[in-house]
Parts: structure tokens; sequence; C-alpha cells
């Protein structure tokens, strides 16, 4: 969570949140549709964390809403600033 240290909201957090379904690459002529997965999700994580001038480190974790091994911590140095995974399909 960031904070903005100046104009309206100043001391608000700031949050991103995603959900990404569908395909990645459509389909064509020729070429087979390839579906969002665990790839995409990370690769998301690491570019918003890069966005704000920091390095993402990703770190096996079990939170809640996620099946066991299907989700990782996002850490930027030692401090956790996000969670990446696929949902377990319960909660969708």
């Amino acid at each position: 969570t960031g904070h903005r240290p100046h104009g309206p909201g100043r001391g608000q957090p700031r949050h991103l949140g995603a959900v990404l379904t569908g395909d990645a690459v459509a389909r064509q002529p020729g070429v087979a549709a390839e579906p969002v997965d665990w790839r995409d999700a990370v690769d998301l994580a690491r570019r918003a964390v890069a966005a704000v001038g920091a390095e993402a480190v990703l770190r096996q974790a079990a939170p809640l809403g996620f099946p066991p091994t299907r989700a990782a911590e996002v850490l930027v140095g030692q401090v956790v600033v996000g969670v990446v995974g696929e949902l377990h399909p319960d909660v969708v």
C-alpha cells in the first residue's frame, strides 16, 4: 500500500486489485486460444510494483481464498505488498 504525500486525499492508501479471466491470446486461424493463467497474474504484479520503482519478489503462501500451492505473497524488500494466485473455486 502506498501513500500520496501531497494533494487531495493526502495520506490515503492506494490499492490495486485485478481479476484476470478469458483468453490472453485470442483464437485465430491456425492458432488456438490461450486462456490467462498464473503467469499472467505474476507478470501483472511484477509490472505494477515496477511502475512505482520497486522490484517484486514472490514467496509461496496459502492465504484465505486460494488453494494450497496456488498462491504467492508479493514482497518489496521484506514487506508483503500483495498476493497473487488462482482463486479457490468456492470463492468465485
